[in-house]
């Protein structure tokens, strides 16, 4: 064999043995999460005030078989089917600050965290009477011009 040739086949070896490794690494990497916490009822400030019904939504590596999902280090939920989610409604527990996390679990029982905080908080009633305030002067405003056009058409 030449030297040429053989530098050519170490060459392929080489990069047959790198590939080798790289999927042998994708295949035993430990899985991985993001979570997104979505309101879908509620209130919520700038902050991270919170009250009403929420989602927490996990994005997680293909490879995740089970997502768990804990509030304050006590399990509420273990998800075992895509997608991987959790509902809960703030009255359901103390007001006050809050820790939100969830645990991906691949088929290896390897495991990757994602966590974050939120402060459940009551409904604010500042809230409630600028609703009401809003409802009153609407309904005044129709009612002003439902007679002002009336008395016009009879005219």
């Amino acid at each position: 064999m030449t030297k040429k040739r053989l530098s050519s086949v170490l060459l392929v070896a080489l990069m047959f043995t790198a590939i080798g490794l790289a999927c042998a690494a994708q295949v035993n990497a430990d899985p991985t999460i993001t979570m997104k916490i979505h309101k879908d009822y509620g209130y919520s400030s700038f902050g991270n005030d919170a009250q009403g019904d929420w989602t927490v939504h996990a994005t997680v590596s293909e490879d995740t078989t089970r997502v768990e999902f804990y509030l304050d280090d006590e399990l509420q939920f273990d998800d075992t089917q895509t997608p991987f989610a959790w509902s809960y409604v703030t009255d359901d527990f103390p007001e006050g600050l809050h820790t939100i996390k969830a645990v991906a679990y691949d088929s290896n029982g390897n495991t990757a965290t994602a966590e974050v905080e939120q402060n459940f908080v009551p409904f604010p009633m500042d809230f409630t009477i600028g609703i009401v305030i809003a409802v009153v002067v609407i309904s005044v405003v129709v009612s002003i011009l439902a007679v002002v056009f009336a008395r016009r058409k009879t005219r």
